[in-house]
C-alpha cells in the first residue's frame, strides 16, 4: 500500500513538474502565471507519463489557460499542433477554459520509445509561442491514483483517508449516436449510463458514487450545458442526461467525464452544427 506521505512528496514534485513545463516552455517572462481577467496567451503542460497494462507508456499533458474570465479557442494547425507521426492533431483540445487544467489528454507510445525521445505540442495565441516537450524522465512517472489525488475539480474527486489500490474507473455507455449533425436552433439531450465497481467505499468530504461533468473539448464558441455536473454522486449504475444550447456553427466535441471520487473515464460526443435544416445522426 501507498502511503499517504509518500503520494503527498509525489504530489509536490508533480505540482513542480507542472509549473516548470509552464515556465521553461514560455517565451518571455513568467509573469503570465499573475491573474488576468482577459488578454493572456495558454502555455501546454507536460503532466507526467505512465505505463499501460501492455507495456506501452501513455504521455500526459495539459495547458495554463493566464485569463481568469476569458476561454480561447485555437483550431488544430500552425497555431495548435503537435510534432511527429499523426500530427498536427494527436487529439489534444481546441478549446481553453480558464486557469490551469492538469491531464486533459494523453498520447500513447509503444513500449520501444526511446526513453530520451520528445513529442512537443506548440500552442500560439496573443502573439506568444509556447510548448510543452514530453518524454520518459523517470521523475515525471504518475499513475491513476496519483491523477485523482491531485486533482483540482472537487466536484468529480474527493480527499481520500488512504488511496483504494484495486478501484477501477467507472466505464461510460451511449444509447445514442456518438457523432451527429444538428442546425444551430436545435437542443440537442445526450445520454449516458454509467456502470462503477462501488470502491471508494468512503472518503472524507462526500459519499460513494459515480460524478459526472461536460466541457467543451473542441469548437469555434462556447457552449451551455444543463446541467453541466452532478452536485451528488449516483448510485451505479448511474443514468445522466445534458441538454446543449450551441452559439455558432461548426464542429464540436464534447466531453464527459465520470468520476467513482478517485479515477475517472471520458466519452466524446461529436457534433456538427450548420445553420440549415438538420441532417440525420451520422453513425
Amino acid at each position: 500500500m501507498v502511503s499517504v506521505q509518500r503520494l503527498r512528496q509525489c504530489l509536490v514534485t508533480i505540482a513542480l513538474l507542472g509549473a516548470t513545463a509552464v515556465f521553461v516552455a514560455g517565451q518571455g517572462d513568467p509573469g503570465g502565471l499573475v491573474p488576468h481577467e482577459r488578454g493572456q496567451d495558454v502555455s501546454p503542460t507536460f503532466d507526467g507519463w505512465a505505463t499501460n497494462p501492455d507495456g506501452s507508456y501513455s504521455l500526459y499533458f495539459g495547458y495554463l489557460n493566464r485569463n481568469s474570465a476569458e476561454d480561447i479557442a485555437i483550431p488544430i494547425g500552425m497555431d495548435n499542433a503537435v510534432d511527429g507521426p499523426g500530427g498536427p492533431d494527436r487529439g489534444q483540445p481546441t478549446f481553453f477554459y480558464p486557469g490551469r487544467r492538469w491531464w486533459v489528454y494523453k498520447i500513447v507510445v509503444p513500449k520501444d520509445w526511446p526513453r530520451e525521445q520528445r513529442i512537443t505540442w506548440t500552442l500560439q495565441s496573443r502573439g506568444r509561442t509556447n510548448a510543452a516537450k514530453a518524454f520518459l524522465k523517470a521523475e515525471y512517472e504518475v499513475d491513476s491514483v496519483l491523477v485523482g489525488m491531485n486533482a483540482t475539480d472537487r466536484v468529480l474527486f474527493t480527499s481520500l483517508s488512504e488511496p483504494v489500490e484495486r478501484n477501477v474507473p467507472p466505464t461510460i455507455s451511449v444509447p445514442g449516436p456518438v457523432r451527429s449533425a444538428i442546425k444551430l436552433s436545435e437542443t440537442p439531450t445526450f445520454a449516458v449510463t454509467v456502470a462503477d465497481d462501488g470502491l471508494p467505499s468512503k472518503s472524507t468530504f462526500a459519499a460513494p458514487g459515480v460524478r459526472f461533468r461536460w466541457l467543451l473539448y473542441r469548437g469555434p464558441a462556447k457552449v451551455s450545458f444543463k446541467p453541466e455536473t452532478t452536485r451528488t454522486p449516483s448510485p451505479s449504475p448511474a443514468k445522466h442526461e445534458t441538454t446543449v444550447t450551441f452559439s455558432q456553427p461548426g464542429d464540436y466535441r464534447l466531453r464527459l467525464t465520470a468520476s467513482d471520487g478517485e479515477l475517472f473515464s471520458t466519452q466524446d460526443i461529436d457534433v456538427t452544427v450548420s445553420s440549415g435544416a438538420p441532417a440525420q445522426p451520422a453513425r
